[in-house]
């Protein structure tokens, strides 16, 4: 199974890692352009299945790249199998500094940092079906993903107190400290896959392609909203494969927007 984080991977292996599994089910990752992205979306029909609404989306994401509205920041991933049709994408968006401080809820984050972690290990100590006893190591392997999917936020709530020291030992101040906290961010717009490639695992392969196209950026950090919050499962459970960690969001949560079903990933 491809996870985001592979058991005793590196930082300098774990991208090849990716290309290979791409190769090895004889598909080629394209990074999109405008011109192509505008082929794409004259040739083939929705990816999404999942409604009017995500119909839409897909649309408007598509012609905000082809029209390059975000400057750039907007990036298509695709699949392509050995006919050159594309199987699946995922839009991705490296998030500028303003805009991921105002969607972070500084004030609340204390309070939410051990909620988290003990879910964290709730996560993990499910065990389902079968073959339970794999699925419980490899969560068990997850346990330090997720952790440091929780470092930022651990760092931005003792920054309240001036806790977090530059190697001279001054403190950072709060505001020192949010600004090193709300950069290098990417949010996963759309993930999808066309239906008739259903089942292949293609899914985890985007994922893992937009990942380690926005590393190879110097992003490091990925925040998602997943439709459907926790009834969309299949969803739900490629996130949490990946390391990322639910988080409350809204009425007093750490996010002020995107307001609800919000997943991070603190470490690429």
């Amino acid at each position: 199974m491809l996870t985001g984080r592979v058991s005793q991977s590196t930082a300098i292996d774990w991208p090849e890692k990716v290309s290979a599994a791409v190769q090895n089910r004889y598909l080629n990752r394209v990074e999109e352009t405008p011109a192509s992205a505008a082929d794409v979306l004259e040739s083939a029909e929705s990816f999404c299945e999942g409604g009017a609404l995500s119909i839409d989306v897909e649309r408007t994401l598509f012609e905000a790249f082809v029209e390059d509205d975000y400057d750039g920041r907007l990036h298509l991933t695709t699949l392509r199998n050995e006919s050159d049709a594309v199987v699946g994408l995922v839009f991705w968006r490296e998030v500028p500094e303003d805009e991921m401080k105002s969607w972070i809820n500084f004030d609340a984050l204390s309070a939410s940092v051990s909620d988290l972690r003990g879910m964290v290990n709730d996560v993990n100590a499910e065990i389902v079906d079968d073959d339970s006893i794999h699925r419980q190591r490899h969560r068990s392997s997850l346990v330090p993903v997720r952790e440091e999917s929780l470092h930022w936020l651990y760092q931005a709530s003792t920054s309240r107190r001036d806790l977090v020291s530059q190697p001279r030992g001054k403190a950072l101040s709060r505001e020192e400290v949010i600004e090193d906290l709300t950069h290098r961010w990417v949010k996963i717009e759309l993930l999808a896959v066309r239906k008739p490639f259903w089942g292949n695992k293609y899914g985890s392969l985007l994922l893992a392609c937009a990942l380690c196209e926005a590393y190879s950026l110097n992003n490091n950090r990925a925040i998602l909203h997943v439709a459907g919050g926790y009834s969309n499962v299949p969803a739900v459970k490629l996130y949490q494969r990946f390391g990322f960690v639910g988080v409350p969001a809204g009425d007093g949560g750490m996010f002020n927007k995107p307001d609800r079903d919000l997943f991070v990933l603190g470490n690429i």
